[in-house]
């Protein structure tokens, strides 16, 4: 897993599927975004850049678009961080903390988490209390692109990318300060190079 990947424990972790994204984002209204550049999605939508209010099904197309973007993976990628940070946002919000208990009823069983919902009824509870401020970072860890046998496709290539590990090692040391408690902000991710042979670090597209 990702956790064995970079060799750094995934202390906590939440899995939802499309449809419980698309419940979470009908129940705060659809979310807005800032999109980075205009593109045509494959069913025909057009998501112009700038400030775009996306309702579910809008950003279901947002997030699984691949095709239609000038960075194929990379891109799709960068749009699901995003709306999650969109998510997020408004789920922390005045308006959005109020409507989490309603929420989290209405999507019972329908994630994988690790975290008790005792803990996270705690947490809507110091957000309440607090009014905490979130402090969000997001980086992608870019790479160059080749083809490979994967233990998901035995005996067929697939599309992979090697990572490259000056920005693998960059990650992890923001994810040591995280675990340590320091405070981060964010930062440019830095230029891509290799310090050692990709042929270990191949990662499924």
């Amino acid at each position: 897993g990702l956790g064995n990947y970079l060799d750094e424990p995934i202390n906590n972790y939440l899995i939802l599927n499309f449809d419980t994204f698309q419940h979470i984002i009908d129940a705060l209204d659809g979310v807005w975004i800032s999109n980075p550049y205009e593109f045509t999605a494959l069913d025909g939508e057009t998501f112009p850049e700038g400030d775009i209010n996306l309702s579910s099904e809008m950003a279901l197309m947002y997030v699984r678009e691949r095709e239609g973007l000038p960075d194929g993976d990379f891109g799709r990628n960068m749009h699901q961080q995003i709306v999650i940070s969109a998510i997020i946002d408004k789920i922390t919000s005045p308006e959005g903390i109020l409507k989490f208990n309603s929420i989290l009823d209405s999507i019972k069983g329908e994630f994988l988490t690790n975290v008790s919902s005792e803990a996270l009824y705690g947490l809507v509870n110091k957000q309440l209390n607090e009014s905490i401020s979130w402090n969000i970072v997001k980086y992608h860890v870019e790479g160059l692109t080749g083809d490979e046998i994967c233990a998901s496709a035995p005996g067929e290539k697939l599309s992979v990318v090697y990572p490259y590990t000056n920005q693998v090692t960059f990650v992890k040391n923001v994810i040591n300060q995280i675990d340590d408690g320091q405070i981060v902000e964010q930062e440019e991710l830095p230029t891509g190079s290799y310090s050692t042979e990709t042929s270990s670090t191949t990662t499924k597209k």
